[in-house]
């Protein structure tokens, strides 16, 4: 016998109406001065490249993948932010189940897109380099990471 029908459906949509307004919130936080963590990747790529020695032609290439990517990243952050705001109002107004559900899943789709477009954009640029000039590029990315990367928790016993 049953003793609270539905409980655990109540539980999984609580539970994720939760994780996506820890979300939104996170990505309504200031990014502060350098743009967050996508510009932080943007940055680190800027640096990255400046050490290279491109050719003229590499450079127009490579300026001209990443402002085609540009607009594509535009739009998918217009997407994002309307769909936050709609899963926002929907929570304010007490949707239902279904209605947070595909939301979330908008969400989630919107967020596969953007980050599908960027990846799109990092490997039409690192298209254009040398196979030398590749291996100079990754070097330079892995010790950034190297540099940034937060410790591993201890071990348990």
């Amino acid at each position: 016998m049953k003793r609270f029908p539905g409980s655990r459906t109540t539980l999984f949509v609580a539970g994720l109406a939760v994780a996506v307004a820890a979300a939104a919130a996170d990505q309504n936080a200031p990014a502060g001065p350098h743009g967050g963590m996508m510009a932080w990747g943007h940055h680190q790529m800027e640096k990255c490249l400046s050490d290279l020695d491109l050719s003229d032609a590499q450079k127009a290439a490579i300026d001209e993948a990443r402002a085609a990517g540009k607009a594509n990243l535009k739009a998918d952050g217009e997407a994002m932010k309307a769909i936050h705001q709609k899963m926002q109002a929907d929570l304010a107004a007490g949707a239902d189940k279904s209605v947070l559900g595909q939301n979330a899943i908008d969400q989630d789709a919107a967020n596969t897109k953007m980050k599908a477009d960027a990846r799109a954009i990092h490997e039409q640029v690192l298209g254009q380099l040398s196979n030398d000039q590749l291996d100079q590029y990754n070097a330079c990315a892995s010790a950034a990471k190297a540099r940034h990367a937060r410790p591993a928790p201890p071990a348990a016993p």
